[in-house]
């Protein structure tokens, strides 16, 4: 069965969606270093906050834990010398 992801590449930003910016990666996804200084500098009361976290919203738990599993894999991997 094939799997549909809507995941940006890696090289995308989550939040503005340029390409080929410095950043972070967060669970395999980029947030370009003008993305990190707004949310930052965005108060709580000011509507961009909550666009920001529904954007960060993307980063689902399910990634967290595949890549644990990744993680784990490549452990017993090493371990075993495979």
């Amino acid at each position: 069965m094939k799997r549909v992801t809507s995941r940006l590449p890696v090289d995308t930003c989550l939040i503005c969606g340029r390409t080929d910016v410095p950043g972070i990666h967060i669970l395999n996804q980029l947030i370009c270093e003008s993305c990190q200084q707004k949310m930052i500098a965005t108060e709580v009361t000011d509507w961009k906050y909550r666009y920001y976290i529904n954007r960060l919203s993307l980063l689902k738990p399910a990634a967290v834990k595949q890549a644990a599993r990744n993680k784990s894999n490549r452990q017993w991997e090493k371990h075993h010398q495979v």
